[in-house]
């Protein structure tokens, strides 16, 4: 549970200060001033879509399934949301007042070819909601295959402001 604990902080804090002010050399200023071309498989234009902040992200409400005999369920299902988001449910842009709301970005690790309430941004959340008093914690899995560094700024700065 601490490890938990401290994951969580560890993701407010970057969100918070690659969400900042925009100043003179700042990442973020940079980041503005770059263009991605998308990075994804061409038999994937199904579930992947061109993103100029982010590159490129899940497309909404997408769904795949394949067998996976090892896994308990014998299948993975991988789906997205209203936003293209990797969770069951929509998200509203709108967060309740009480929400400690959490984006979390990454590469294929985050993004997962698991179950969404497999992905570790979901088991943290459920961890946390379970564990500490305070009930609103709501990570939001943004994790997307094909990612690396150059997008996740790009990620958190579409995301914070997401035009679906």
């Amino acid at each position: 549970m601490r490890v938990s604990a401290i994951a969580a902080l560890f993701c407010l804090l970057l969100t918070s200060c690659f969400l900042g002010k925009k100043e003179e050399g700042s990442i973020e200023l940079i980041a503005d001033t770059v263009k991605f071309k998308p990075h994804f498989g061409e038999t994937e234009n199904n579930y992947y879509v061109a993103n100029e902040v982010a590159g490129h992200i899940h497309q909404a409400n997408a769904k795949r399934e394949f067998k996976w005999p090892e896994h308990p369920k014998g299948m993975i299902i991988q789906q997205t949301n209203n936003l293209g988001l990797k969770e069951d449910s929509n998200t509203q842009e709108a967060k309740a007042e009480s929400t400690i709301r959490v984006l979390v970005t990454g590469d294929s690790h985050t993004d997962g070819v698991i179950h969404n309430s497999e992905s570790f941004p979901n088991v943290l959340e459920d961890s946390l909601n379970r564990n500490l008093y305070h009930k609103g914690f709501e990570f939001l899995n943004a994790g997307n295959g094909y990612y690396g560094p150059q997008n996740y700024l790009g990620s958190l700065k579409y995301y914070s402001h997401p035009k679906a």
